[in-house]
Formats: C-alpha cells, structure tokens, sequence
C-alpha cells in the first residue's frame, strides 16, 4: 500500500525527530523511536516535499510516457535501479492518431542505455529512422523502470529535510486541525522543539526545507500512467 512504503522510507526519520523532539515514555529516559503522532506528521511531511519537487521519493515501480523528447529522456524517480521496458509509441496529445496500439519494443542490449543512474539513453539511430522513416522526428517514449530510495537515510539532504519538516508539523498540530500537543501529557513525555512557526502558514513547507530539496526538483515531461 501506498501508505506502508511512506512508513518505510520515512521510518529512520521518525526516528531521528522523536529522540530531536525529546520524547520519552513516561518513567523511563529512553527516547522512543516511533509515536503516532509522529507517523502521521512524517507522512505528511513526505507529501509536502514530494509535491513541491514534483517526484516521488520512495524505492518503486514507475510508469510513464513522454512525447516529443530527443535521444536522451531524464528520468524522473530516480536514482533508477532498473529498466524494464521501453516503447516508441504514438502521440496521443497530437490530433491525429495514427495508430495508439501501434507500439515498438527496444531492445536493451542494442538500442537503449542506463546513465548515471537517471539518464535513458536511445543510441540506436538506425532503430529509430526505420520507424520514423526520418532522423528529425522527436521521440514519444514509453518507459517502466524501478526507481527512487529504500529509505530516507540514502540521502542525507532528503533525510535532514524530512525530519525537520516532520518536527515542524509536530509543532503544528493545532493548526493542522489535531488535538493539541503539550510536553509532559498522556503515555508520553517531551513533544515540542520550539520553532519560529506561523500557524497561519500551517501546512505549507518550511523555506529552509525547500532550500535542502531544491536540487531535487523535477522540471522534466514526464506523463504518469
């Protein structure tokens, strides 16, 4: 499920703002690695980042198109462990369609290639000139590959920025529309990190955050499917 691979990926950073958030059960100094409240804020936290660098993050399989690409397509969940599949197929964001079930499987071992982890390289130009009868045309391009990270920790920017946002919609919660937080109540003790938080800004990403995740931004064509 969509939410179980958020825990997952997200799951050492619940981890690293509970103990930053102080929280400890009550009668005990150990800090706790997990809190439901916190789950929940690290969940959104993935969400607000994901959709401010227009990508996802966590290790899957992903299906897109993109039409009228030239030989090199930047994939846009990477780092790509794997391609599966790519297509030639028909632009149906054209007029005319010629055929939409007219599709042409490339090879992996002649016509396409894997760079650095992003880049998917089309290198046979005699493949493409016998489909497109012409060496101009610009490419549509089905691809499935497998992609993104197994946990936040795989990198540390993505990892920082996760758990400070999730810190700061910890701080939120009242805003967020939950039941407010105070340190010293219920099963746990500890809860609040003061920031400098506006709560009429509630929900949004924090600026520094955006600052960490900035490199990540995908600006590219890629249609899901």
């Amino acid at each position: 499920m969509y939410l179980d691979e958020i825990d997952s990926f997200t799951e050492s950073a619940v981890s690293d703002a509970c103990k930053l958030l102080q929280l400890t059960e009550v009668n005990s100094t150990s800090y706790l690695t997990t809190d439901p409240r916190v789950v929940l804020c690290a969940r959104a936290a993935y969400n607000q980042i994901a959709n401010y660098i227009n990508r996802d993050l966590y290790l899957n399989t992903h299906y897109e198109e993109y039409y009228d690409e030239d030989t090199t397509i930047t994939l846009r969940c990477y780092p790509v462990q794997s391609i599966t599949t790519v297509k030639l197929i028909d632009n149906k964001y054209h007029g005319v369609l010629t055929d939409p079930d007219d599709t042409v499987t490339l090879s992996a071992s002649t016509d396409y290639r894997l760079v650095r982890n992003k880049n998917l390289v089309i290198y046979n130009l005699d493949t493409i000139t016998d489909i497109y009868y012409v060496t101009t045309k610009m490419l549509n391009v089905y691809v499935e590959y497998y992609g993104g990270f197994e946990s936040s920790e795989d990198d540390t920017q993505i990892h920082n920025a996760l758990v400070t946002q999730t810190i700061a919609n910890y701080n939120r919660i009242p805003a967020l529309g939950l039941t407010q937080i105070e340190g010293g109540g219920g099963d746990v003790k500890g809860g609040r990190l003061l920031m400098n938080l506006n709560l009429v800004d509630a929900g949004q990403l924090l600026d520094s955050v955006k600052i960490i995740v900035d490199p990540f931004v995908y600006y590219g064509s890629a249609v899901v499917v």
